[in-house]
C-alpha cells in the first residue's frame, strides 16, 4: 500500500467492490472513532490486541449480513 493507508485503501475497495466487507484491524485508532469508520465501510473493527479471539468471530457475523 504504498503511499496510502488504511483509511484510503478502504475507500478505494468499496470504490471497486461495493459489496466488500472490510475488517479494521489496528492498535492506531480509538475504537469509536475506528467503529465508526467501520459501519460507514459496511465492515467492522477489530482491535489488534483481540484479533486473536475476536477476528473469526467477528467475519462470520458480517458474512451473515
Amino acid at each position: 500500500m504504498d503511499g496510502m493507508n488504511g483509511l484510503e485503501a478502504a475507500w478505494r475497495m468499496r470504490e471497486i467492490a461495493p459489496d466488500a466487507k472490510i475488517v479494521f484491524i489496528s492498535s492506531n485508532y480509538t475504537t469509536r472513532d475506528a467503529c465508526g469508520v467501520a459501519r460507514l465501510l459496511a465492515g467492522a473493527f477489530v482491535p489488534k490486541s483481540e484479533a486473536g479471539r475476536s477476528l473469526i468471530p467477528t467475519i462470520k457475523r458480517l458474512l451473515r449480513v
